[in-house]
């Protein structure tokens, strides 16, 4: 054991040192491939759809009317008869939401200090990467203490390797025991993320369909850790190992897939079991394999997050419903709207916007406006929605007047893309998942200056971002 310590460590601060050890020249043929690869997927989910006909005041309007529809009444309506979420189940979101923060964090170190202020020091890392390149995301793992106290200053490699050499003896006595281990993977964070989130083809997985990218990504952690963590368990003294996997959006992902790929290869050590939390999950499996994981994966979304129901037919189906809407009567009701307030406040107003000269400006609008409407092909459809966020599902949604909702949803909710303002705030730490949580989090204790213990915005990276 202590030799697969001493090398776990010395590998996370190598890889800082040297990067992932990846040419130059590869990682460059690695981005051309993704580039081409998102070019060509471009081409045939979008490629019946003529996009030069979409415009800045058709979005607005757009954006404008689904938010009408999809109001607060809307929204409580559709969530009335599913199952709440618990205090008990938020409180470990907010956990989840601080681990997925730290991965953030630009150093090995950074990681490894806010995992110290972590439930009193009780995990402990023993592999990170902060580097990233297309399809192989940054992550981090840690092992949790079991039976011994450890403190906070517990730092020094000899400690360590008491400290396990003291567990195995302890776990020789136990016939049945368990070591719990931590892996949480990075979200988009840079460019080469931001590549992997592109390829958003469905692609087939395990008798369903996948992310491109994400699929990618997370069976390369798999091959990366899949005879690494049964040498920590041998290693260990235990006879079993629960192995937690954590993510957010790009990482949650590939988290999820890597859960997946735990549980159900076959060729996998049976003593390892996985389950899931993942946050803001983009859509990477089918509805049947979705059923099948509720047992072991969870993904929490919040309201609009445009992430969760993201696939490429659910962009299509979205840029098509913009295309098809009519703008020109919500534009010509601002016009009606503007013009008191024009005659009002500019200069001679009254005098120049006479109600003869207003509806000669109206009737050329209208006509501007139609003009600039045009008809979707004929050639344009619909596509499918195969893809969807893994397990069961979490959705806290603003319920109206300051106040926040939450509910269990079954996760083919998603299946469309919200046209909302918030659609992309609402995806973010800082802007969306961390005022819903808390907020919803208040209202359950009923006081509104409670604070989460493990505060993701004490993470320097989050805060500043």
């Amino acid at each position: 054991w202590q030799s697969v310590l001493i090398q776990a460590r010395k590998y996370h601060a190598e890889r800082q040192k040297a990067g992932d050890g990846t040419p130059f020249e590869e990682k460059v043929k690695v981005v051309h491939s993704v580039f081409t690869r998102i070019k060509e997927q471009f081409k045939d989910a979008f490629g019946d759809l003529e996009l030069q006909k979409f415009n800045f005041l058709q979005l607005w309007y757009v954006l404008q009317n689904e938010e009408r529809l999809k109001d607060p009444v809307y929204k409580r309506q559709q969530h009335r008869f599913f199952e709440p979420i618990s205090e008990t189940q938020a409180l470990e979101l907010a956990d989840a939401l601080y681990l997925n923060g730290v991965a953030y964090s630009d150093t090995c170190e950074e990681i490894e200090y806010y995992l110290s202020l972590f439930h009193n020091n009780e995990w402990f890392m023993v592999n990170c990467t902060t580097e990233s390149t297309p399809e192989h995301p940054a992550h981090y793992l840690a092992v949790k203490r079991q039976e011994v106290a450890a403190t906070k200053d517990d730092k020094d490699i000899d400690d360590w390797t008491k400290w396990f050499q003291q567990q195995k003896l302890l776990k020789q006595q136990d016939k049945d025991s368990t070591m719990e281990v931590l892996f949480v993977v990075r979200a988009t964070k840079n460019d080469m993320d931001i590549l992997t989130d592109a390829l958003l083809e469905a692609t087939p997985y395990r008798g369903g369909f996948s992310h491109q990218g994400l699929l990618k990504s997370g069976l390369w952690l798999y091959e990366e850790y899949k005879h690494w963590l049964p040498k920590l368990l041998d290693a260990s003294g235990n006879t079993k190992m629960e192995l937690y996997t954590v993510g957010y959006s790009l990482g949650a992902g590939a988290a999820a897939l890597l859960t997946m790929e735990f549980n159900e290869n076959e060729e996998f050590d049976s003593r390892i079991r996985s389950k899931h939390i993942g946050m803001g999950t983009p859509a990477v499996v089918t509805r049947e394999q979705m059923k099948r994981l509720e047992s072991t994966h969870t993904t929490f979304v919040v309201d609009s997050d445009c992430v969760s129901r993201m696939s490429g037919a659910t962009v299509h189906n979205a840029a098509l419903r913009g295309l098809m809407y009519n703008w020109t009567a919500d534009a010509m009701e601002d016009f009606d709207l503007i013009v008191p307030f024009l005659k009002q406040n500019l200069p001679f107003g009254a005098n120049v916007l006479t109600a003869d000269a207003v509806s000669k400006l109206r009737q050329q609008l209208q006509g501007s406006f139609q003009k600039q409407f045009k008809n979707v092909s004929s050639e344009a459809h619909f596509q499918e929605v195969i893809l969807f966020p893994p397990g069961k599902c979490m959705h806290i949604y603003g319920g109206g007047g300051g106040e926040w909702e939450g509910s269990f949803v079954p996760c083919d909710y998603f299946d469309e893309m919200d046209f909302a303002s918030r659609m992309i705030s609402d995806h973010l730490i800082p802007t969306g998942y961390y005022p819903a949580l808390l907020g919803y989090l208040r209202q359950l204790k009923k006081d509104h200056h409670w604070r989460m213990k493990y505060d993701v915005m004490d993470v320097k990276y989050i805060a500043k971002n």
